[in-house]
């Protein structure tokens, strides 16, 4: 692996390009809520004989600056700190003619200064601003308003949005569990010890995901039971409606029945925003299953999205229970509880090492997933059982080439002390977690897991320094982002593989791909053209350039919570055997015959990996995939995208052509579209 030359700017174009990185502008029903709450806030201000001095706190793109002047204010101060950002509204605001009425200074919120002269003249009657993420106060909302109200705003003033409500919902979930912490390995065949089970319970770190994408359980299936009602438990009052100042840390205790008595395994969190002095204009950010009667439908969103958040205790269930959600400046976390409100402690726990620290979210899913276990499982066992009977049952010599992985505990639970099994895991935590399974297993005389390489490896040949009867990999590697990352295995073969070396595991690798048209997700880099009015085709092209400059032609995205329909049958793109020595690779898939839209399609990409040629994983669709239908997609893996970007909604695709090169660890693509 070799590092690679970037332009002298490419640092400062993927900071651009990062920018985009969201529907946020996409988002309709914000836009016209935040305009709406803009027109009555202005109205009323109006009404009581006052000028209207509006602040635009992170003006981005001056979308909301540009509404106040449409309005009519009588000024307008937009404040941006991050320049790239900052040149662009400029330009924007100047391209639609609203550059006399709208002064941008270049400055953190906490470094304007107020007085004639200064950045400001005098301090704004009307603040609008967007300073919010998945969890409401994660980008500093809480400062950001207390210092405006504090220092930049006068006594009388309306905020908009002026108040945020918190809700969550405790929830049943094998899934989510998965998530958490380590499970057994089949049905008794590998035990995890409890300090391993929920480890990753005490971490702040945040889950967002798209939970609409996950349903309700009934009698056939489902992701989640629902143990409470969504339960209101913070209320943000960034208007100072209540005369006081956003209280940077805060313990509710909620008292709720549980619904059915089953294992709390997480809490799922949302919030919604309320625009106008007369709280008419709500934005919810709730669930698809959880919205409110008024609302008839949820508007989709990726810049805010839902969190899940894990308790630290599971205590065992009662009829009525506790929740106990905390937040400090930034972060929330979460108990439930059958102890009384006045014995619940209010100190923060602080975060604990374990497995959360080594393997993300995703990863932990796959290691829980019993289906792909099982398929790890038989296909050790049937080539371990083979070498048995041709060797006449010596003891063998395995290695385990796969990072943050269960599969050195499967190899020596199966191999059963008749040999050695050889990994390394560079990762300590997970090093701990391998030693503590391994231990409770009583593979300790088997499993030989090893934290440093330079022992066993001559550098300046690059080969492992002993014999290897057999090579076994999931594969998976820290490294990998795409699918196809995980190729890297193929790499590292050569290191380890010797001349006594008779079997590998995995065999062969085949790169898959489908044109779709997806339901939402194009909106993360479709250009924005116009919004509300206001012309945004500047930024377009200036972010459109940094994604071309810093963007790969292929990312990696959680397909399952982002629905898209098949257009086509998938086709094989690439195949891999990885028993052979690397070569370098080029292949043609044609897709004809498609008459798609450019927005709103795209291909997707994911790997087959034969550990045996009966023992195969899949990385993409659990189900058949069928044109015009959505995909079923695996949970826990990550699958390729590349988008078709376009302006115009009626270009139309016929043909797609996919050429991929394999070279030097790296797959090129290149997308021809007719």
């Amino acid at each position: 692996m070799e590092w690679k030359s970037q332009p002298e700017d490419y640092d400062y174009q993927q900071e651009l390009a990062r920018a985009a990185f969201a529907d946020m502008l996409h988002d309709s029903e914000r836009n016209k809520m935040y305009y709406e709450g803009l027109k009555a806030a202005i109205a009323l201000k109006r009404s009581q004989s006052q000028p209207v001095h509006v602040l635009d706190i992170g003006t981005g793109t001056g979308l909301l600056s540009m509404m106040a002047a449409k309005i009519g204010a009588d000024s307008i101060t937009a404040i941006e700190e991050f320049l790239p950002m900052a040149n662009r509204a400029e330009k924007i605001i100047r391209d639609n003619g609203f550059q006399g009425q709208i002064k941008l200074v270049r400055k953190r919120s906490t470094s304007v200064q107020v007085g004639p002269g200064l950045d400001m003249d005098e301090r704004a009657n009307i603040l609008v601003t967007e300073v919010f993420d998945t969890e409401l106060i994660g980008e500093g909302a809480i400062s950001t308003f207390n210092h405006a109200h504090d220092y930049l705003l006068t006594e009388d003033c309306l905020v908009i949005p002026h108040s945020g409500r918190v809700f969550a919902q405790v929830v049943s979930s094998d899934l989510c569990s998965k998530w958490n912490g380590l499970h057994d390995i089949g049905q008794d065949f590998i035990k995890v010890p409890e300090e391993h089970r929920g480890s990753g319970a005490k971490t702040l770190a945040l889950h967002d995901l798209q939970l609409s994408q996950m349903s309700q359980m009934d009698a056939k299936k489902g992701h989640f039971k629902a143990l409470s009602d969504p339960i209101p438990i913070f209320n943000f009052d960034f208007g100072r409606l209540t005369k006081q100042a956003v209280p940077s840390r805060r313990q509710a205790v909620s008292k709720f029945a549980l619904k059915t008595k089953l294992k709390c395994d997480a809490i799922f969190m949302w919030w919604d925003l309320t625009f106008d002095p007369q709280s008419q204009i709500v934005l919810s950010c709730a669930p698809d299953w959880a919205k409110d009667g008024d609302i008839k439908q949820m508007a989709w969103r990726d810049h805010w999205m839902q969190a899940i958040y894990y308790p630290i205790s599971s205590p065992a269930p009662a009829e009525h229970m506790y929740l106990i959600s905390n937040h400090d400046e930034y972060s929330y976390w979460f108990d439930v509880s059958v102890a009384k409100p006045n014995e619940i402690p209010v100190a923060m726990p602080d975060p604990q090492p374990g497995i959360h620290l080594a393997v993300s979210r995703t990863r932990l899913g796959q290691l829980n997933d019993q289906e792909y276990n099982a398929k790890l499982t038989n296909a050790v066992r049937s080539i371990i059982a083979k070498q048995d009977s041709e060797s006449n049952s010596k003891d063998l010599k395995v290695f385990v080439l796969s990072e943050q992985s269960l599969l050195p505990l499967i190899v020596a639970k199966i191999l059963n002390k008749k040999g050695k099994v050889i990994c390394f895991e560079l990762n300590e935590q997970f090093r701990h977690v391998l030693n503590g399974v391994s231990k409770e297993n009583d593979l300790k005389d088997t499993l030989e897991i090893r934290k440093d390489i330079e022992n066993y490896c001559d550098i300046t040949a690059e080969v492992i320094k002993e014999d290897i009867d057999v090579i076994f990999a999931e594969p998976s590697f820290g490294i990998s982002l795409l699918p196809w990352h995980n190729l890297f295995y193929w790499y590292m073969l050569k290191t380890i593989k010797t001349a006594s070396t008779k079997v590998i595991m995995s065999k062969k690798a085949i790169i898959w791909g489908c044109p779709v048209t997806f339901d939402h997700l194009w909106k993360i880099r479709a250009p924005l053209n116009i919004v509300e009015g206001f012309d945004l085709s500047h930024f377009d092209e200036v972010i459109m350039n940094a994604c071309n400059i810093s963007d790969a032609e292929v990312e990696p995205e959680p397909l399952w919570e982002y629905p898209c329909r098949a257009e086509a049958e998938p086709k094989p793109i690439m195949t891999f055997d990885l028993t052979q020595d690397i070569e370098v690779q080029n292949s043609i898939a044609k897709f004809a015959n498609l008459n798609l839209k450019k927005r709103g399609s795209g291909m997707v990409f994911w790997m087959q990996w034969f550990l045996t040629e009966e023992d195969i994983v899949n990385t993409g669709p659990v189900k058949d995939v069928i044109i015009g239908q959505h995909i079923d997609w695996n949970m826990h893996h990550k699958q390729g995208v590349h988008f078709f970007v376009e302006k115009s909604e009626d270009v139309k695709i016929n043909d797609v052509e996919v050429e991929v090169k394999f070279k030097q660890g790296e797959l090129a693509f290149n997308f021809s579209v007719l």
